[in-house]
């Protein structure tokens, strides 16, 4: 909350200020919601001059207005659709990757989620010629693998080499190197300048858990009755991540893993409630081992959370090789 001061705005003198605190309006919300009448005959001002400083504080501090039609044009001219190169996925997520928004893939280890996190770098590096950030927290990221899948996608090798040099990985195992690799970004893009990179479009974090479950003392967030003073790094990553998103135009996708409250219960995404107003997107990946009718482990990825399509959808991934099956929908899954 503004506090009136000497200088904040023309007719805004150290006097009237004085004046104003006497009568007991110290802040901007004071002054602009107060009876300017009441308020000259209280403090001896002139009632013409207060109502030329509302003007001008009014100007200051308020919000300019938006029609829902801007904010759509917006909207438009700002979102693009990626593809993940997995057609069932983006079937799943309504097409693909929407810019501006962060998506979440949670899952168990072995479910497929760096492999998904390659296939994206793949897709948008090689198909889309954009530039990715790979931003790795566990030590996942196999340089071999995603050449393996663009030599797949690609005959040429000059192509291949370029799409891979796209690809910028930085290796963050902490919050704090985290929240730095973050702020480098920003002020990257702020500048418009990405080094050795071009213009950015994706961010993958693989895994978001790794870096913020030591904060919470390996606890869900929910469970604890003394929040530590990790959760405010918690929540800082999370503002960040969702205005980096919007004010850039960027895709997000990060990996979380998963819980259960007990041995039979449902998989539910780690970090609990406090973190679940950061994805706009949920997908829960899940492997199926494999059977006499099928020799590869099966992946199933299901719809948890979505602002465009129903939950408890279900597809199956085929991240060797692009070949998709889909499932029936099935009720949306309890808990998560």
């Amino acid at each position: 909350m503004a506090l009136l001061r000497a200088g904040l705005c023309p007719g805004l003198g150290a006097e009237t200020i004085r004046l104003l605190g006497a009568g007991g309006v110290r802040t901007v919300v004071d002054f602009v919601s107060s009876d300017l009448e009441d308020i000259a005959q209280k403090c001896s001002l002139s009632y013409k001059a207060l109502v030329a400083v509302r003007r001008v504080l009014l100007a200051q501090f308020s919000a300019f207005p938006a029609n829902g039609a801007d904010l759509y044009e917006e909207l438009k001219s700002s979102t693009a659709i990626l593809s993940t190169g997995i057609a069932s996925l983006d079937k799943l997520l309504d097409s693909g990757l929407y810019t501006g928004e962060v998506t979440e893939l949670m899952g168990a280890p072995g479910s497929g989620k760096t492999q998904v996190c390659l296939s994206i770098a793949a897709s948008v590096s090689l198909g889309l010629k954009q530039h990715v950030l790979f931003l790795d927290s566990t030590g996942g990221f196999t340089a071999s693998r995603l050449y393996q899948m663009l030599r797949a996608r690609a005959e040429e090798e000059e192509e291949q080499l370029e799409a891979l040099q796209r690809v910028q990985v930085a290796r963050v195992f902490d919050v704090y190197e985290m929240l730095g690799a973050l702020q480098e970004l920003r002020d990257s893009l702020s500048q418009q300048v990405m080094s050795s990179m071009g213009p950015l479009k994706v961010v993958l974090i693989d895994s978001i858990s790794a870096v913020i479950y030591p904060l919470l003392g390996g606890k869900q967030s929910e469970e604890i009755l003394h929040p530590p003073p990790g959760l405010a790094l918690m929540m800082q990553l999370a503002r960040e991540l969702k205005t980096l998103a919007r004010e850039f135009s960027l895709t997000i996708v990060m990996t979380n893993q998963v819980t259960r409250d007990s041995s039979t219960g449902p998989l539910k995404p780690a970090l609990g409630r406090s973190w679940s107003f950061v994805p706009s997107t949920r997908v829960l990946l899940e492997s199926k081992e494999a059977t006499w009718e099928k020799a590869n482990t099966q992946r199933i990825a299901s719809l948890a959370k979505s602002p465009r399509q129903p939950t408890g959808i279900q597809v199956e991934l085929d991240i060797g090789n692009g070949d998709v099956q889909e499932l029936s929908p099935t009720a949306p899954t309890e808990g998560l």
